[in-house]
């Protein structure tokens, strides 16, 4: 069995870190998102991968080169210009054999039973069928309507939560036959919500949708990838951390120096290269990703910090992402919710009131307090 990872999308929605960073790319719980989906898919021993790439492809295409280290067998589908989710499908048809297909997203963290989406598929010989996921608010997702035995038989995209006819959203998990890919045009910009599956309940093709009780989180704002880490890190799902478990929560990659005086409450996950000097205090759930510096006397509270990262002394931030490469020098204040840039610098007792974001490469100057955004 084959797969193909969808990882074309620009990531705006999570702009500004996905200006230096493709989206599949941001470390969740310190493990590239597209990272934890291919040992999802290794898991259920599909290891024949396709990836199709459109922004900053050299950055994934050289993490993850052939697959061999994450014991699969990677190929790429580079697209010179968007084609769409089904038309991004279908330049890469060649890939793919007469056994079903499964197509997942690449910056969704899940634990879907792939095995059991399958066996659902194929017992109702279905065409196409959709992976669908329970949510208390429908209105940030595309909502799917099914009868008893799963046939699809309506979307609503983003309705209102009191208008929405379901509580089950599209996941970006399918399982496919080949036969699909004959509906979709070459070459063209086609998308499976707007186009190719309307398409399938015109002609009344066989179209499931399957109810998965396994949890999924589609990394779609600011809000939901710290959710993500949260999610992970707190263990309300079951998948890795990196790092030894030096004490219950606390997991420490290699060549990290963690001061005797340092205070870290977990759950917290520091990466390798990593210096957090004495009095600094971590409150989880945080993330520090690889090779960041964390000056003493640091206050840092459910947070995720992205690689090669700068913090002074005296730093407070609550709530916070922060960029790679971004500096953020002595006695700044980050008040709540603020997003930093990749290789921002925030100048010295500069202070960002709650949900201020700054763009990556802006310069704070020193003593400044902002109570809006500065984006370019």
């Amino acid at each position: 069995m084959r797969a193909m990872i969808m990882a074309a999308g620009l990531g705006t929605r999570l702009y500004p870190i996905t200006k230096d960073i493709p989206k599949c790319m941001i470390p969740v719980a310190n493990i590239p998102v597209m990272e934890r989906v291919i040992q999802s898919l290794v898991a259920f021993e599909i290891r024949n991968i396709i990836i199709n790439l459109y922004w900053m492809k050299d950055y994934v295409k050289d993490y993850f080169g052939d697959g061999r280290r994450f014991g699969a067998k990677i190929a790429y589908s580079e697209e010179e210009s968007l084609l769409g989710t089904a038309g991004g499908v279908k330049k890469a048809s060649w890939f793919f054999d007469n056994e079903t297909t499964i197509i997942v997203s690449g910056d969704g963290i899940t634990s879907i039973n792939l095995s059991e989406l399958i066996e659902f598929h194929q017992s109702k010989n279905s065409l196409a069928t959709i992976a669908l996921s329970p949510v208390s608010d429908p209105s940030q997702y595309g909502v799917v309507v099914t009868n008893e035995i799963g046939n699809i038989k309506q979307f609503q995209e983003k309705p209102k939560k009191e208008e929405a006819k379901s509580n089950l959203v599209n996941t970006g998990i399918y399982a496919f036959e080949r036969k699909l890919f004959d509906l979709i045009p070459n070459d063209i910009e086609y998308d499976f919500g707007h186009q190719l599956f309307p398409l399938l309940l015109e002609k009344k093709l066989p179209f499931y949708g399957y109810y998965c009780d396994g949890y999924w989180n589609d990394i779609g704002s600011l809000n939901i990838y710290i959710q993500a880490q949260i999610d992970i890190l707190m263990k309300r799902v079951n998948l890795p951390v990196p790092g030894q478990e030096t004490r219950s929560g606390i997991f420490v990659g290699k060549n990290t120096y963690i001061s005797e005086n340092a205070e870290l409450i977990p759950p917290v996950v520091v990466g390798n290269n990593v210096q957090i000097q004495k009095n600094a205090r971590l409150k989880g759930p945080v993330s520090i990703n690889d090779n960041c510096k964390i000056e003493e006397g640091a206050r840092i509270e459910r947070s995720v910090l992205l690689y090669g990262v700068s913090i002074g002394k005296n730093v407070e931030i609550k709530e916070g992402i922060i960029g790679s490469g971004a500096i953020l020098k002595n006695n700044v204040i980050l008040k709540g919710k603020n997003t930093v840039g990749g290789f921002a610098v925030i100048n010295e007792s500069s202070i960002l009131q709650e949900n201020v974001l700054i763009d990556h490469r802006i310069e704070v100057p020193e003593k400044t307090e902002l109570a809006e955004s500065m984006l370019s």
